[in-house]
C-alpha cells in the first residue's frame, strides 16, 4: 500500500491528541533517479525505487521504527522516520540508529544520505478532516533534515543527540562506533538550509 501500516494502525481508532514528547527523528534521502531515467529508462527507476522502499521498510520493521512520510526531492526522494512517535518505546535512539545503519549497510540501489536527531517534538495530526497527515514538528525534526543535507552520500548515518544522559550515551558508545563532530558542523548545516 501507499500508507505505512504501523502508522495506519495507530491512527485508525481516532485522530490522536496532539502532544509534546521526546523522540528520535531521521531523514533518509535517496538520489540517482535522473541518471536512471536518462539511461536505462522509467522501468529502471521504478525498480530501483521499489527496492529502496522495500529495504527501508524491512530495516524499520526490524527495529520498530515508523515511516511517517515520503516526499519527492530533486533526483529522488526522502523518507521521514520516527522512533518514539507515534508511540514511545524503549531505546528509541538505539532503534533508529540500528535501523539506519542496517539501511545504509544493505546497499540500496539508489545513493543514500541519512541524518538523525533526538529531542523534543510536537506530534500531531495536521490538515483537514478529509486530508491530514501525522507529523512530528520542531527543532529536532529540522535538525535531522539539516544533518541529512550534510551527510556523506552512502556512508555513515550522522546523528545528534543533545542532552543525552551519561548512562544512555555510554550505552550508545558500546553499541556504535561514535565520532564526535565539531559543533560548527551543525551551525554550517543550519546556515546552508536557511
Amino acid at each position: 500500500g501507499l500508507f505505512p501500516h504501523a502508522l495506519g494502525e495507530y491512527l485508525d481508532p481516532r485522530p490522536p491528541d496532539p502532544e509534546h514528547r521526546v523522540a528520535t527523528i531521521a531523514f533518509a534521502r535517496f538520489s540517482g533517479t535522473d541518471a536512471l531515467l536518462a539511461g536505462p529508462g522509467p522501468d529502471a527507476v521504478a525498480e530501483a525505487m521499489h527496492e529502496t522502499v522495500r529495504i527501508v521498510e524491512e530495516c524499520l520493521a526490524a527495529e520498530g521504527v515508523t515511516l511517517l512520510a515520503t516526499d519527492l526531492d530533486s533526483d529522488g526522494g526522502k523518507f521521514f522516520l520516527g522512533s518514539g512517535v507515534p508511540q514511545a518505546s524503549e531505546d528509541d535512539d538505539g532503534r533508529m540508529l540500528r535501523a539506519m545503519r542496517r539501511f545504509v549497510d544493505s546497499g540500496p540501489p539508489l545513493a543514500v544520505q541519512v541524518g538523525v536527531s533526538r529531542g523534543h517534538v510536537f506530534a500531531a495530526e495536521v490538515g483537514s478532516p478529509t486530508r491530514a497527515a501525522f507529523s512530528a514538528m520542531g527543532d529536532t525534526t529540522n535538525t535531522a533534515a539539516r544533518i541529512m543535507s550534510k551527510a556523506p552520500v552512502v556512508g555513515t548515518p550522522i546523528a545528534t543527540t543533545p542532552n543525552v544522559p551519561a548512562d544512555r550515551l555510554a550505552a550508545l558508545r558500546r553499541a556504535f562506533e561514535l565520532t564526535l563532530k565539531d559543533p560548527e558542523f551543525i551551525k554550517e548545516a543550519k546556515t546552508q538550509r536557511a
